[in-house]
């Protein structure tokens, strides 16, 4: 009798931890870019999601604006004057699926293009004379 108490324990304690390991609460704001065994499967939306623990995980992304403050610069123009610039740079995902699909720049390296354009006052991306 008490082999079975000890038994149905195990078991709904083991339940609730499943239950809990695969249910996710995305917010309004958010993006879910499922991954199962480690390949992109699909993008999920707000709300309730269930994920298969162990074989599947989940990157939340936000979807909100940012706000990247690149740091200030001192810059000589073209005509030798020294100038300060500030920047500030705001950004926005619209698309999570090329998030974590593909490589993606880091907040990091979007503030190193925004510091390249305000120096340059020309799109970093693009390669040749000005």
């Amino acid at each position: 009798m008490i082999l079975d108490y000890l038994t149905y324990g195990t078991l709904v304690v083991v339940v609730v931890l499943f239950l809990s390991s695969a249910i996710r609460i995305l917010r309004e704001y958010e993006r879910g870019v499922v991954f199962t065994l480690g390949r992109f499967t699909g993008v999920k939306g707000p709300g309730f999601i269930i994920l298969i623990p162990v074989v599947q995980q989940m990157v939340k992304v936000d979807l909100r604006v940012m706000v990247q403050v690149v740091p200030p610069q001192d810059v000589i123009s073209r005509d030798n004057v020294s100038v300060k610039v500030n920047a500030v740079l705001y950004f926005r995902i619209i698309d999570p699926e090329r998030v974590h699909g593909r490589d993606q720049p880091t907040g990091a390296d979007h503030a190193a293009l925004g510091a390249r354009q305000a120096r340059t006052g020309r799109d970093a991306r693009r390669t040749g004379p000005a």
